[in-house]
């Protein structure tokens, strides 16, 4: 405690009083040392010895005494004692005076922020300072120190000379009507935004599958999209770090997607929009004509091939069940020899066409491949007819349903031209050689013919018996002999005979015919000898032999 004195001694006429209580001000803000007692007096105060305790007296002297006072200045808030003794007449009292401090000044200059480059940055204080208190706000950036008033203030983007390009501690202040202060620091914190780039950034690409990888230079950066589109669909706004879509051109010319992107940090910052140019070509769409069709064994393909973009070039892949001939290929038609090697016969093509790179949807092109009928002849290619005797010859085929259809040629004989599956005919040869008739025949199936069967027909003639005897009337117990003759070599004959009033005509074959007849009666009696000659198996019409036969006399 420090005790501060003043001893006046007083002349003897001197009568002097002091004023109670003292006055008192108060400090004028919290925690100010500028709290004042002042004690009045009528007369001397030099009559009166006082002592200072308490509070927070100032070191720097005694309190200040005239014009009828005495004053303490200079003083915190707190309870003071002073003691007062009368100098004349010994008498000394204590007197406590208090001084009260005010109520204390608050400032919150808000949370530290965190805020993007280029934004402007918005700050507000709060504060119990009366109406009419003064803010201040100052902080340095590059421009050097910066000050704005207000309760509220912005600090402005860039590019304003006021603007924040860096981390930088706000210090804000308040000054009261009373001249009370108080203040508080922000820590304001700036954020770059993210600088992001597409990978790639353009590209040529076919109708179909787009892809797009997108980073920046700050980790945990997130984008968004919108695209804008020239004769292309299927491009869409979006968000993600990739880009996967699948773009088609929607005409015969290249179309254009262009995706504007836009990074976000992780902080909330956006960045400048970045692009990725996508160049769509068109695929082309290609047509086959036919895309079916059925061929005959043999015989080629015939599939020409067209895209909607002129240019186009084709190349397929053959697929071939039961069929040689069938290969994979370019061109522009698909000609190729296909020849059936069993049932269900087909070529089936898988064709592409490729314009400035893009290749089209694949189409199917089916080609069946017909076999061709093969013509059987039964009994033989070659066979024997007699003259005048019925031939059938029958055709088949190797593939039921088959028709046929022949002509006749080389024909002398009587053969015709016709169609079914049986060809009958009498054939006529009145020679003595062997006569011929070349048949050409021809099946069809499925609207494939085949390959023309030729067969013959020998016609042989048929052979003509002539008889000749020495006498045509001999006398019973006669031999007979009947000589035969025909007009083709080689010919065989068999008889029969018959007799009436005869005996000992017989049945046979060869040459001659040798009989001992004899009459059974009384009268003349004959023996008939039919005759046939046999020539190659053709039999010829019975020739009739007559022999009499008379009785001899019975002397």
């Amino acid at each position: 405690i420090l005790w501060l004195s003043i001893l006046v001694f007083r002349t003897a006429s001197a009568q002097s009083t002091i004023l109670f209580p003292p006055q008192t001000i108060n400090p004028t803000c919290n925690g100010s040392i500028n709290g004042s007692i002042i004690f009045s007096f009528q007369g001397d105060s030099t009559d009166f010895f006082f002592s200072w305790s308490g509070g927070n007296l100032p070191t720097n002297g005694n309190p200040t005494s005239g014009n009828g006072i005495v004053r303490q200045t200079g003083l915190l808030a707190g309870t003071y004692s002073i003691f007062i003794l009368d100098l004349n007449s010994g008498f000394d009292t204590t007197v406590q005076a208090n001084l009260a401090n005010s109520q204390p000044l608050t400032l919150n200059g808000g949370n530290d922020i965190s805020n993007c480059l280029g934004q402007p940055i918005s700050l507000s204080a709060t504060s119990n300072a009366a109406p009419g208190s003064v803010y201040t706000w100052t902080y340095t950036n590059s421009n050097g120190l910066q000050t704005l008033s207000g309760q509220t203030v912005v600090i402005p983007a860039s590019p304003s000379p006021l603007s924040l390009s860096s981390t930088t501690t706000v210090t804000v202040q308040v000054t009261d009507p009373s001249g009370c202060n108080a203040s508080d620091q922000v820590l304001v914190t700036v954020n770059t935004p993210p600088v992001g780039q597409a990978s790639p950034s353009s590209q040529s690409v076919c109708s179909g599958p787009v892809s797009i990888s997108l980073s920046s230079n700050q980790t945990g950066t997130t984008f968004i999209w919108t695209v804008s589109q020239s004769g292309t669909i299927g491009a869409l706004p979006g968000s993600g770090s990739t880009i996967n879509q699948t773009v088609r051109s929607t005409g015969l010319v290249n179309g254009t997607a262009t995706y504007n992107i836009r990074p976000i940090s992780s902080g909330g910052c956006v960045g400048t929009v970045f692009q990725s140019v996508v160049t769509v070509r068109p695929k082309p769409v290609i047509t086959s004509s036919p895309d079916s069709s059925e061929i005959c064994s043999g015989t080629s393909s015939a599939v020409s091939l067209n895209s909607n973009i002129s240019g186009a070039t084709f190349a397929w892949r053959s697929i071939p069940t039961n069929v040689t001939g069938a290969s994979s290929g370019t061109g522009t038609s698909i000609i190729q020899t296909l020849n059936s090697t069993g049932a269900n016969s087909r070529a089936v093509y898988r064709v592409a066409g490729t314009v400035n790179s893009c290749v089209s949807d694949s189409i199917r092109v089916v080609v069946v491949v017909n076999p061709r009928p093969v013509v059987s002849v039964t009994p033989s290619d070659t066979v024997n007819a007699c003259s005048g005797q019925l031939s059938t010859q029958n055709y088949a085929s190797t593939i039921s349903g088959t028709t046929f259809s022949w002509t006749a040629s080389a024909n002398t004989v009587g053969g015709t031209d016709g169609t079914g599956s049986v060809n009958s005919n009498t054939y006529s040869n009145p020679g003595s050689t062997v006569q011929r008739v070349t048949y050409s025949v021809t099946g069809i199936a499925n609207g494939c013919t085949s390959l023309v069967k030729r067969h013959r027909v020998r016609v042989l003639p048929l052979p003509v018996v002539t008889t000749t005897t020495l006498r045509d009337t001999v006398c019973s117990g006669d031999s007979v002999r009947i000589n035969l003759v025909s007009n083709l070599a080689g010919t065989s004959f068999v008889w029969t005979s018959s007799g009436t009033g005869v005996s000992g005509n017989t049945t046979g074959s060869g040459t001659p015919i040798r009989n001992a007849l004899t009459a059974t009666t009384n009268n003349q009696g004959s023996a008939t000898y039919s005759i046939i000659g046999t020539s190659q198996t053709c039999a010829g019409l019975p020739t009739t032999k007559t022999v009499f036969v008379n009785p001899r006399p019975t002397i």
